[in-house]
């Protein structure tokens, strides 16, 4: 499971593969999933509903081995500046106005939708804001240049009357 994606390589290549990643550990968070959230975890949540699992930092020592790795489930996630990165943000450090946790995870959306792009109206339930937060929220990230909006013709539910109507919306 930990490299999924390369389940038809051999076992040997796949080692000397995590080899290599634990050479380079700058780019990369080496993470796994446990069970119950630390107190640290506890403490930056400020009383917040404690999730069923989460993701912390695995134990290089405990995973050295690929085998080991891969029996406690550990997962490879990108550095916060290489997620940046992808999503376009080489200014945070130095902007003025840091993103918020509502415009990243905006981002995010948009960004595995690839050249598809995402209807405005589907993102604001995905991001747990309203329509009318939302607007301002896709209006500044379009300012700074991280989003373009694009006119595109949807098939909508008319009030449950007919089979629906062609309207032009906004995608994102």
């Amino acid at each position: 499971q930990l490299l999924e994606g390369l389940r038809h390589l051999d076992e040997a290549v796949k080692a000397h593969l995590w080899a290599l990643i634990l050479q380079h550990p700058g780019n990369l968070r080496i993470m796994q999933q446990v069970d119950k959230p630390t107190e640290q975890w506890d403490r930056a949540q400020k009383g917040k509903a404690a999730p069923k699992a989460v993701l912390q930092e695995a134990a290089l020592d405990a995973c050295q081995d690929f085998t080991a790795a891969e029996e406690l489930g550990v997962l490879i996630l990108a550095s916060q500046e290489l997620q940046d990165a992808a999503l376009g943000l080489y200014d945070q450090d130095t902007g003025s106005y840091p993103l918020s946790d509502v415009q990243r995870r905006t981002l995010e959306l948009t960004a595995r939708t690839r050249r598809r792009g995402i209807l405005q109206q589907a993102l604001p339930p995905l991001v747990g804001t309203n329509a009318t937060n939302f607007f301002y929220i896709a209006k500044r990230l379009l300012k700074r240049g991280l989003v373009v909006r694009n006119p595109v013709l949807a098939t909508t539910r008319d009030s449950g009357v007919g089979d629906g109507e062609r309207q032009v919306v906004t995608s994102i």
